[in-house]
Parts: structure tokens; sequence; C-alpha cells
């Protein structure tokens, strides 16, 4: 998967949606906990 236009993979960036108050937020809070994730997963793998 292709990193996003800041050079970021997916993982990464869902990590940094944590204070979002949507289901983006949500998935980001479940993935932070989630011992399996890693930052470098793509949305596929998830």
């Amino acid at each position: 998967m292709e990193p996003n236009e800041q050079g970021e993979a997916f993982g990464a960036w869902l990590l940094k949606q944590i204070g979002r108050d949507d289901w983006i937020g949500t998935l980001a809070k479940q993935a932070k906990v989630d011992l399996r994730f890693r930052a470098a997963m793509t949305p596929d793998n998830l």
C-alpha cells in the first residue's frame, strides 16, 4: 500500500485519529488497544 501525501502508512495515520468524534475515532481507539494491530497495516489487513 502506498503511503499518504505525508508519507505515513495507513496504520500510523489511523492512530493519530483517536481524538475524532466519529467512527474513524472509534476505530482508532480500538486499534490502539488491539495487541495485533501494527501501524504499518493496510486497511485490507485490518
